[in-house]
């Protein structure tokens, strides 16, 4: 590991943070966001890393998030320091040393779970905050290469922000750009039908959630809003879409049964009819693509595919997966030993 030293503006030592994630999704890097609690509280390295500069020093970025959720895959390899938004993660003799805003991590017997866990100024965990901030940024793999470290390391795929907003409802939003963290998401358990599980944050960060109305979702939508409103700005449903389309659907079915699903795409896109002469034929191509998944009889490829994700232990949208903790999806596909393109079928690359 090369020691590398900081060139980004200098993080705030360890002031009130309120990142600035509006519309852009991009939080100042001048600002601490790993400081959120209360003195003698949890630090919290993730959310100070990713608040910070993510362009000039991503290649330490990534190398300091793989010794905070891997230490053990990372450190024989990487000896030495690494340096960057505030986080010092070092190696000595094996061990991994964690220091955030100049505080030793250790003092105050933090664990990954709580790194994971924790939340900023506006409710975003650090997958929200990264995962925001990249995908803004359109830094797709980036943004892909992040949510797989920090959803392997047990990060929410069904955390929330202050806006009532997850993760998934931002990567379906790019559609097929972003149709790998998508993809991602949902194989960790990722709920199509809204804000997540009513326990996805806390009591004290839960929005006031009104209906919303015209073509603009509320927070809660569920994440076929999402989809649809990108389309609507589109004003086309093209090669740029189906990916996501596809991925949406399956999970949709899978989540939800057919009659739910057929009666959800129905009123979402009843509420988004204000110019039907022009989306139309739009609205239209949806749902020829998606009826599949709610005619009678069921396709059987579809089906089989879903009973076996849920025998194989795909977290649930909707709390633990009964029986205890299971292998990660993928873990459990590749564990079957069957041939690539199955895999790639349960795994929702096809």
């Amino acid at each position: 590991m090369r020691r590398t030293a900081v060139d980004t503006p200098t993080l705030a030592p360890c002031e009130d943070p309120e990142p600035d994630v509006g519309d852009g999704g991009s939080a100042s890097p001048g600002r601490c966001g790993g400081c959120a609690g209360p003195p003698g509280s949890c630090p919290q390295p993730l959310l100070h890393l990713f608040s910070g500069d993510l362009d000039r020093c991503w290649a330490d970025v990534v190398l300091a998030l793989r010794l905070l959720v891997r230490p053990a895959a990372e450190a024989g390899d990487s000896p030495g320091t690494v340096s960057v938004n505030g986080v010092t993660v070092g190696v000595a003799g094996g061990r991994v040393q964690v220091r955030v805003c100049g505080r030793e991590a250790d003092a105050f017997a933090t664990s990954l779970q709580c790194w994971v866990t924790g939340r900023d100024a506006a409710g975003h965990t650090a997958l929200l905050l990264a995962g925001r901030r990249l995908l803004s940024a359109g830094r797709w793999a980036d943004a892909a290469l992040v949510a797989s470290l920090l959803l392997d390391a047990g990060s929410d795929a069904n955390a929330v922000n202050r806006d009532g907003r997850s993760l998934l409802s931002y990567a379906v939003a790019a559609l097929d750009d972003a149709a790998e963290t998508s993809r991602l998401l949902l194989n960790h358990g990722a709920s199509v039908l809204g804000a997540g599980p009513h326990d996805a944050v806390p009591p004290t960060l839960r929005p006031t959630l009104t209906p919303g109305g015209g073509a603009e979702p509320c927070p809660s939508s569920p994440v076929f809003a999402w989809f649809l409103r990108a389309v609507i700005r589109r004003r086309r449903l093209d090669e740029g879409c189906l990916r996501t389309l596809a991925l949406v659907s399956q999970e949709m079915a899978e989540q939800m049964g057919p009659r739910r699903m057929h009666g959800l795409v129905l009123r979402t896109m009843f509420r988004h009819s204000r110019c039907y002469r022009v989306l139309g034929p739009v609205f239209l191509q949806i749902k020829t693509a998606m009826a599949r998944h709610w005619s009678t009889p069921q396709d059987l490829r579809s089906l089989c595919r879903c009973v076996i994700r849920r025998s194989l232990g795909v977290p649930s949208a909707h709390g633990p997966a009964a029986g205890g903790a299971r292998l990660p999806l993928h873990q459990s596909v590749r564990a079957l030993g069957l041939p690539r393109p199955l895999q790639e079928y349960l795994l929702l690359y096809a």
